[in-house]
């Protein structure tokens, strides 16, 4: 793990002091722009409307341009002003190139310190494209260049990245304008919330937005063409792992490393490899008040240290090389079963699983009911998984299992907007299905689109912790399996569908050897089919004046561990009659009364 340093700066006296770098003052300084050579660069000094250049070799770090008046003037070194500059990006030639951001504007910078506006018109915010003046940003925040040379825009107040050629042409190569979202696409198909960081990588061919809102790191081609990288959309933690279960908080700088490895400044470092697995690479500065927010972030070269500067701490630190590659991996895992090593019998089966919330049970803003799914190990360890969340959504995918008999799970839901994952274990003992823990089992849904017909949680629900237990399942045996057998005579049983929008009832009925599910006394018109092969089970019953049909659905365990022979569910019911009422779910489970 690196431990930065602060090398410039004091979080207890931010200011405007030029001199030594011991005696240097910063107001949240927010960009960096490091010179091919030396490790010299230019520092975006944010709270202070200037550019700050720091030169290692004489230790002293001097005003380039700007000065703390916030203004919009060009001009040469301290006669020009600035209002709020945050992104710098160094051409070939010297040119240093600024994302005025509080003027809405793109300025250029002579290696002289002559100042002229590039593109944008100071005050004039808008999403217009065209030449130089005439085009319009809303606070533009971050900047690189392509290999072709065209400028790319980070123009975070509109969503949208945009590109500037050599000659000053603004055209909009991602996002649509004006329209805060998450979804990929290609050109103004996609959508971003905040885009606050971007780079170009030259292994990868491709730009990296750090999509600060939707706490996600994204790919941009060259051509617009936009896909999630890492991370899950509005989701924030810290997680590691695979790139589609990392977790941010709030990704703001994004750079490279020039290798197909890019570094993220979220309240920490985050590496995200190649080999598409990322890992937390830094400690916080601040470890008594955790106030750290590393926003802008540089690769240097010479020495192979990073270099980020902190606006709220007011200083910029360092992280010296110690080969941050390393403190960035993630055990792999992999499927060693093959046909001639297969899978121990005992293992190649079906597994049935209930899955529950851990939210408080009057939080119902989460979903209350119990998710359920199935999964087949085959004999050459692939693990097949079907099942239902606990508001109605079916997700069907493969995994496998691993050496240890664990089993990964990450099943994308809601067209891509949100996910059930984590990683189960099989009890070798008791053959039982139970969490394994790391990372974290848990649930999310971002909040859908006003035009979705999604009436379940359409709001959407944070990232929250299940709980995955069950067993291996004996199929066409239903007595049997529920612990009913030798004896063939009837086993009562009982569905007891909790207090929720409705009061909570039961409703009896007989399970007869083998698989004979009868009800003599429908309660509320139930309905009740349980599948012999494979344990799930289905029904409905009615519910309110007009009455109308509430669906439920479950899966039979037998979780040894727990001692627990029943089923697990959920119901789904409307909050009112109506065609577009939300739909909740609530908990129900299958329960034997008493065993003959």
């Amino acid at each position: 793990m690196l431990t930065g340093m602060i090398d410039l700066g004091d979080p207890t006296e931010p200011g405007l002091i030029n001199g030594t770098m011991q005696d240097a003052r910063f107001r949240s300084p927010r960009s960096l722009a490091l010179l091919p050579d030396d490790g010299a660069g230019y520092v975006a000094d944010t709270g202070n409307h200037v550019i700050r250049f720091v030169n290692p070799d004489t230790g002293n770090v001097s005003t380039f341009v700007g000065n703390p008046t916030a203004g919009s003037a060009d001009g040469t070194g301290a006669a020009a002003s600035f209002n709020g500059p945050e992104g710098l990006a160094l051409d070939p030639a010297g040119n240093l190139y600024i994302a005025d951001t509080g003027n809405s504007t793109i300025r250029k910078v002579t290696p002289a310190g002559v100042v002229t506006t590039f593109a944008g018109a100071a005050g004039q915010v808008g999403i217009a494209n065209g030449t130089g003046t005439t085009a319009r940003f809303s606070e533009p925040c971050a900047l690189c260049f392509d290999p072709a040379g065209n400028l790319i825009v980070a123009d975070r107040g509109n969503h949208l990245i945009r590109k500037i050629t050599s000659t000053g042409v603004v055209t909009t190569l991602a996002g649509k304008a004006d329209a805060a979202g998450h979804k990929d696409g290609s050109g103004i198909a996609a959508q971003f919330d905040t885009p606050s960081g971007i780079t170009y990588d030259p292994v990868l061919k491709a730009l990296f937005v750090a999509d600060s809102l939707n706490r996600v790191i994204r790919k941009v081609t060259l051509t617009g063409a936009v896909t999630t990288y890492a991370g899950s959309p509005r989701v924030e933690g810290f997680d590691e792992g695979l790139f589609a279960n990392a977790r941010f908080v709030e990704p703001v700088g994004i750079t490279t490393l020039g290798d197909g490895t890019l570094i993220v400044a979220d309240l920490v470092l985050v590496q995200l490899n190649a080999n598409g697995t990322s890992g937390v690479i830094s400690e916080m500065l601040d470890t008594v008040n955790r106030t750290d927010h590393p926003v802008g972030i540089a690769y240097n070269a010479q020495d192979g240290s990073l270099i980020a500067t902190q606006d709220s701490l007011h200083s910029i630190a360092s992280y010296q090389a110690d080969e941050p590659r390393a403190d960035a991996r993630v055990t792999a895992i992999r499927n060693p079963w093959t046909t001639a090593s297969p899978v121990p019998t005992p293992q190649q089966s079906i597994y049935n699983a209930i899955i529950e919330t851990t939210a408080a049970p009057d939080d119902v803003s989460y979903p209350q009911g119990s998710g359920y799914a199935q999964v087949t190990i085959s004999k050459t360890g692939t693990a097949n998984w079907t099942g239902k969340a606990a508001d109605g959504a079916a997700f069907t995918f493969s995994t496998f299992l691993d050496a240890d008999l664990h089993i990964p799970l990450h099943a994308s839901l809601y067209r891509n907007t949100g996910s059930l994952q984590g990683d189960t274990f099989i009890n070798p003992t008791t053959q039982d299905l139970v969490n394994h823990g790391t990372p974290a089992f848990d649930w999310y849904k971002i909040p859908q689109p006003l035009s979705s017909t999604d009436r379940n949680y359409k709001s959407g629900f944070y990232r929250h912790a299940l709980t995955l237990v069950g067993g291996k399942f004996t199929s066409n045996d239903l007595h049997s399996y529920l612990g009913f057998a030798p004896v063939s005579s009837p086993a009562i049983m009982k569905l007891d569908f909790t207090a929720s929008l409705i009061a909570g009832f039961v409703q009896n009925f007989t399970l007869t050897k083998p698989n004979t599910v009868s009800i003599a006394t429908p309660v509320k018109s139930t309905t009740l089919k349980i599948d012999p092969k494979t344990g799930l089970f289905t029904g409905s019953f009615k519910e309110g004046s007009p009455a109308i049909t509430v669906p439920f659905a479950g899966i039979l365990i037998d979780y040894e561990a727990g001692g627990d022979k029943s089923g697990h569910g959920h119901y789904l019911i409307p909050e009112s009659s109506a065609a577009n009422a939300p739909i909740r779910s609530a908990s129900m489970t299958l329960v034997p009364i008493v065993g003959h």
